[in-house]
């Protein structure tokens, strides 16, 4: 496994349990990838301004240390906060997904600006504040107010938007699909009657934001080792040389990767490590 050069790991219900915390025994297996000269990128659908606390925990901070955010929308120096790669939707078609979500009345739409979100702040488009999941998010950064910043989206704003999330029921967002499948990169989470999705601009997944530093590395994707656990991690785990995907992962994720290993709260990911390397 001498071609391994480079290690992905996505952090909710990947490398992070189901209480969201990494493991000791995970955050010390990765901290020492470094000492085998095998670089370590999260890879993740989260904003950078909810991974930076992670990526110093892992001693991610010099200048060859690199974040995938927002599904491969954003790639970001961690010591140098400088841009590798940023891709946000066409205005038009931003647009256009708004009143759709309001003609097919879904629920939820936070919609994350590409440029006023960083490692230290964010600023969020929304719908609107009463529905549950965006009360929800919201409040979870209630003691973060000059750093976590959201207002109502209007079609006259001219905005940058990195990626779109929805939530509503299944019926409503299914019918959403079916106009926008092949436009737009759509990662689509099912939860018996209710469905989420990940909205980022066609062909732009974390595969895209991996490349980018492979690029700067000379790397190829044989040197990358991947692991995920859900639809907005397929494109990356097919497209490295190994892919891995989480024992909690749901079938269909599981069926397009090259190897499935134990869940998030039994050392899926170090299991593979230590057997591989």
């Amino acid at each position: 496994m001498t071609d391994i050069k480079l290690i992905a790991v996505d952090l909710d219900g990947t490398s992070l349990n189901s209480t969201g915390e990494m493991s000791p025994h995970t955050l010390r297996i990765l901290k020492e990838l470094a000492s085998k000269d095998i670089k370590l990128v999260i890879a993740t659908g989260r904003p950078l301004y909810q991974s930076k606390d992670i990526a110093e925990k892992l001693g991610l901070t010099d200048d060859n240390d690199f974040t995938v955010s927002l599904n491969g929308s954003v790639v970001t120096n961690n010591a140098t906060k400088e841009l590798l790669f940023c891709d946000f939707l066409n205005q038009q078609l931003l647009r256009e997904i708004y009143l759709d979500v309001i003609n097919f009345d879904l629920e939820t739409l936070i919609m994350f600006d590409a440029d006023h979100s960083s490692f230290n702040k964010m600023l969020l488009h929304c719908k609107g504040f009463k529905d549950k999941i965006t009360k929800n998010y919201l409040a979870t950064f209630a003691e973060a107010k000059d750093e976590v910043t959201a207002c109502l989206y209007s079609t006259n704003f001219d905005i940058n938007v990195n990626k779109i999330y929805i939530s509503s029921y299944t019926s409503d967002v299914n019918r959403f699909v079916a106009k926008w499948e092949g436009k737009i990169e759509i990662s689509q989470e099912i939860r018996g009657d209710r469905s989420s999705l990940e909205i980022t601009s066609r062909q732009i997944n974390k595969a895209t934001g991996i490349t980018k530093i492979c690029e700067k590395y000379q790397l190829t994707a044989k040197n990358v080792l991947a692991f995920g656990n859900e639809h907005n991690d397929v494109a990356m785990l097919q497209w490295a040389g190994i892919g891995v995907a989480m024992g909690n992962a749901p079938a269909d994720v599981k069926a397009i990767a090259d190897l499935v290993t134990d869940d998030n709260n039994h050392n899926g990911i170090t299991n593979v490590i230590e057997k591989l390397l």
